[in-house]
């Protein structure tokens, strides 16, 4: 029966002998014997019937307060963890605005600006990030990485991909002693680091040099300076022009136009 197979065994031998104790009682003489400790209690201490019903009614009286009092508790208790909900609710909400809907209206212009093909990139997630490094036409540098603007692609698809799958490779990281710490704590750097300098470069492309240095690094440790950074210059001219991204497309929009290209062509059979 496994480890706690005794349990179920136990527990009826305690039932049984709770019931057989409870039917040995003979509760008639018991009820009588409460009945002269009663009398002996109120003749030795000079009380009457009369004189127990305010002890009576004060007995019952406490009981429904005490009633009320828990019933007044439970619906605080029901009360604030509603309000808590909302209030959970409330902070997803905001979050949800900062983190994706801002950010996704303002890439979103940014990119018809740019005259980037998909501007709709801004509005699915991962490639919402994959958009924030490819606007910028230019070179990236980040510790050890460089590339030509035409490369930036592949940052975004390492990027991505490195920080949606960390839940993977950080905990393997974790069970190997000092390197595996290391090298957990050096992939962390490059993310923020790689997260650092797209925020500059989007800066560097939609505004000025000289905001875009401060801008970048408030909105590594306060991302609301970010999103309102963006909200603030997503009409202005990028620094190659209006509509003057390269029309030739990148890696991955090649894919989205092929695919397009291929429904097209089907239809016209």
């Amino acid at each position: 029966m496994g480890m706690f197979g005794w349990i179920v065994p136990a527990f009826g031998d305690i039932i049984e002998w709770f019931l057989e104790a409870v039917s040995t009682v003979d509760w008639s003489l018991a009820g009588q014997e409460f009945v002269n400790f009663m009398n002996e209690f109120m003749a030795a201490n000079g009380l009457t019937t009369t004189s127990l019903i305010p002890i009576a009614v004060l007995t019952v009286v406490g009981l429904f307060l005490l009633a009320v009092c828990l019933v007044l508790i439970l619906i605080i208790f029901l009360f604030a963890f509603v309000h808590f909900v909302a209030f959970c609710a409330i902070i997803l909400f905001l979050i949800f605005l900062q983190e994706y809907l801002l950010p996704a209206i303002a890439l979103y212009k940014m990119a018809k600006s740019a005259g980037f093909p998909r501007p709709w990139f801004a509005f699915i997630p991962f490639l919402q990030t994959y958009l924030e490094y490819v606007l910028p036409k230019r070179d990236f540098k980040a510790f050890f990485v460089k590339t030509q603007p035409s490369q930036r692609y592949i940052v975004a698809i390492i990027a991505i991909c490195a920080s949606t799958l960390g839940f993977l490779y950080h905990p393997v990281f974790a069970l190997i002693p000092i390197l595996g710490w290391l090298a957990g704590l050096f992939s962390i750097v490059v993310l923020l680091g790689f997260h650092w300098r797209k925020m500059y470069d989007l800066m560097v492309t939609f505004s000025q040099k000289k905001v875009a240095l401060p801008i970048s690094v408030v909105s590594m440790f306060v991302p609301l300076v970010y999103t309102i950074a963006l909200l603030i210059y997503m009409n202005r001219e990028p620094e190659y022009g209006f509509g003057g991204y390269p029309k030739k497309a990148e890696k991955l929009e090649d894919f989205f136009a092929d695919r397009e290209e291929e429904e097209v062509y089907g239809e016209e059979e």
